[in-house]
Parts: structure tokens; sequence; C-alpha cells
């Protein structure tokens, strides 16, 4: 399904994992954010290692019901059991 690059940037793996606990593929996550498809690939599949834009991370972290600061700081353990 989706599954971020190992080694990539600590903040998209998190993203990554918790759009695949979510069950949403590519598709889903771009629309739920308003992303562009590009930028969603990158995120969930490891592509260039740039950093996430702040306003990528706050549509990410409203997608997934989060605020940035939970997203940014909690651990991923803590995140899947909400």
């Amino acid at each position: 399904m989706t599954t971020a690059a190992p080694g990539g940037d600590p903040l998209a793996d998190k993203i990554a994992r918790l759009v695949e606990d979510k069950g949403w593929n590519q598709e889903d996550f771009a629309r739920f954010t308003r992303l562009n498809r590009h930028t969603v690939r990158q995120i969930l599949l490891g592509g260039p290692k740039r950093r996430l834009r702040n306003a990528t991370v706050s549509q990410c972290a409203n997608a997934l019901g989060l605020s940035v600061n939970e997203l940014r700081t909690l651990p991923l353990e803590q995140l899947l059991r909400r």
C-alpha cells in the first residue's frame, strides 16, 4: 500500500504510516488534504528528501484529525492508538 522509504524524512514517514493505518491510498489522501498528487506521492513513497513546508504539514494534520503540534511532537505509537 503506502509505505515511505526507510531513512527518509521522519515526519513524512510518520504521515505515511498514519495514512496507511487509515486505509487511505494516494488519491484518497490527496483529496482529503487538497494537496497535489505529486506532493502526496513524495510524502508517501519517500521521494526527494526535501523538508515539508508548514502549509503542507498543516494540511496533512487537518486531514488526519490532528493539530500540527500533535503530528510533529507525539510519538507514532501514541497517534496510532487514537
